[in-house]
């Protein structure tokens, strides 16, 4: 800025040079020219060098000027940079805010989150608590009715016994070393139903869990020449749900869980075997054999009978629904492709392929005779006329 000064200052001391020798020139008279020319002479001499300079001190002018027209523009940049500043400022105060008020309701919801998590969690302690005395209370219970349960058990199987007029056989009477709780005599054979509970210092878990132990214990009686393969551990009942497992095949022997809800139904069946005549020459694990494989059977025929009528059933609605629905036209071309199909299904009586009636009529009469041995296959139904 000094610099800039000095040459306007130079400038203007140059031009009143010129404007003073100007000045001298034209007040002067011919014969004051004409004698002061040496001095005239001698000022413009110094005013030329000074002229010499004129051309670097306006150049120095105009640097200084294009200098100034920069900094203009600097300045202009400067105060829209500083607009800019203030925007951003204005936005960043703005964004502190609503990041403070949204810190604000984090926090609130936060709190919220906490406290729901603190109650579902005191809830969750509360219920937890409560299934634990539940708990220690249904476990209170069952250890009263344990206490009895081999007793209780023995007693059951003596009635049932007078009942159904089977033998019983008590651990005194039982013809070995090894005494089960209670056994009955079918068939000379022996049935052992050992009566299970747990101990003193038991809980249902560790019972459930050490009954793998007990089935095994099985085998000292298995092993002996009359007793029967089958061994039934005789539980309380208000274990048996707990318990997930009920049968554990053991190569040679198998032992079942059981309640002694269960034991009257078996001794049914142990009733019926007794009055059959027709098992002579058979050895009595041949005659269990024998029965279990006419049973599996029975059971394997009857379940396919009863898929058998369900499937049939609803195949015979959708026929029907056809027949039904579609025009008298199609039908009538559906029955020719019928009647001339190679695989048609005649009936014997009268050679006659089987139309949805008598299909229907011979499904029924299945039925009813499905129905009349116990197998549960689809209600009929009656036609209302």
């Amino acid at each position: 800025m000094d610099t800039q000064n000095n040459n306007f200052e130079t400038l203007k001391e140059t031009l009143k040079d010129v404007q003073n020798i100007f000045e001298r020139i034209n007040n002067y008279g011919f014969f004051q020219r004409l004698f002061t020319w040496k001095i005239l002479k001698k000022d413009s001499v110094k005013l030329n060098s000074k002229l010499d300079n004129f051309p670097q001190i306006i150049g120095n002018i105009q640097l200084n000027l294009g200098r100034l027209n920069d900094l203009k523009k600097s300045e202009d940049t400067i105060i829209k940079k500083d607009d800019e500043i203030r925007q951003l400022r204005d936005s960043v105060t703005k964004f502190e805010t609503t990041s403070e008020e949204r810190r604000k309701a984090f926090d609130r919801k936060m709190a919220d989150y906490d406290g729901y998590m603190a109650r579902a969690e005191s809830k969750k302690q509360s219920e937890d608590l409560e299934k634990e005395r539940q708990r220690i209370e249904q476990e209170d219970l069952r250890k009263v009715s344990w206490q009895t349960h081999e007793l209780d058990v023995a007693n059951f199987i003596t009635n049932e016994c007078n009942n159904y007029g089977i033998k019983y056989i008590g651990p005194q009477e039982f013809p070995d070393r090894k005494k089960p709780d209670n056994s009955i005599f079918v068939d000379d054979r022996y049935i052992i139903f050992d009566a299970k509970s747990p101990k003193d210092n038991q809980d249902t878990v560790s019972f459930i869990s050490d009954i793998n132990t007990k089935v095994k214990d099985q085998e000292k009686y298995a092993k002996l020449p009359k007793v029967k393969k089958d061994i039934y551990l005789v539980v309380p009942s208000n274990l048996y749900s707990d318990i997930k497992k009920k049968h554990y095949p053991q190569g040679k022997f198998d032992v079942w869980i059981i309640t002694i809800e269960q034991i009257p139904v078996m001794f049914a069946h142990y009733k019926k075997t007794m009055d059959y005549e027709n098992f002579e020459g058979l050895s009595q694990d041949d005659k269990d054999s024998l029965i279990k494989q006419m049973g599996t059977l029975s059971f394997n025929l009857r379940r396919k009978l009863m898929v058998d009528t369900l499937f049939g059933k609803k195949f015979l609605d959708v026929l029907k629904s056809n027949q039904d629905n579609l025009p008298e036209e199609i039908n009538n071309e559906i029955e020719k492709v019928v009647t001339d199909s190679r695989d048609n299904v005649s009936r014997k009586d009268s050679g006659k392929p089987l139309s949805l009636e008598m299909l229907e009529r011979e499904m029924n009469e299945t039925n009813y005779l499905s129905q009349s041995i116990g197998i549960p296959t689809p209600p009929i139904e009656k036609e209302n006329n």
